[in-house]
């Protein structure tokens, strides 16, 4: 069960990837962020409410939508961002600082279980997330990204 519930974030991820790549080619990469941003700190939420393993499927399902629209609007800001020729070192730190989060979050959330227990680590991966939304979204984000004409 666990192998299984592990698996479900990616095939639904590929939808996500599909949804999203279609909504970002309309609406931008600014719309997707804040949509996924504001969507994905419900899922460290509704873990408050299993009670049973397989009510995990659907959290995984929807986490691997929305999370495939982070990873996709963020690539996509990354390359907007970023000066042509320096793209590539962009990118580099872009996983080095996710790489980076998804090494140390487990660490400290393990750590933090230990006097805080589950459900405040939810409450709290929650907040984090949102916060983190919050600050991308006003520092980082153009309100209009750059037109490019085809060449």
């Amino acid at each position: 069960m666990v192998g299984f519930l592990a698996a479900v974030p990616a095939p639904t991820g590929l939808f996500g990837l599909r949804y999203f790549g279609g909504l970002m080619d309309t609406a931008g990469t600014r719309r997707v962020l804040t949509v996924r941003g504001l969507l994905i700190p419900l899922m460290p939420a509704f873990w408050l409410l299993v009670t049973d393993p397989w009510q995990v499927i659907f959290i995984n399902a929807a986490a691997g939508i929305l999370w495939a629209g982070y990873t996709l609007a963020n690539s996509n800001l990354v390359m907007v961002m970023a000066a042509p020729e320096q793209r590539a070192r962009y990118t580099a730190a872009f996983q080095a600082v996710t790489f980076a989060a998804s090494f140390a979050g487990p660490l400290l959330g393990g750590w933090m279980i230990g006097f805080a227990g589950y459900y405040a680590i939810f409450v709290f991966s929650a907040a984090g997330r949102l916060a983190g939304t919050a600050i991308l979204l006003r520092v980082h984000v153009p309100h209009r990204e750059p037109v490019t004409s085809p060449a």
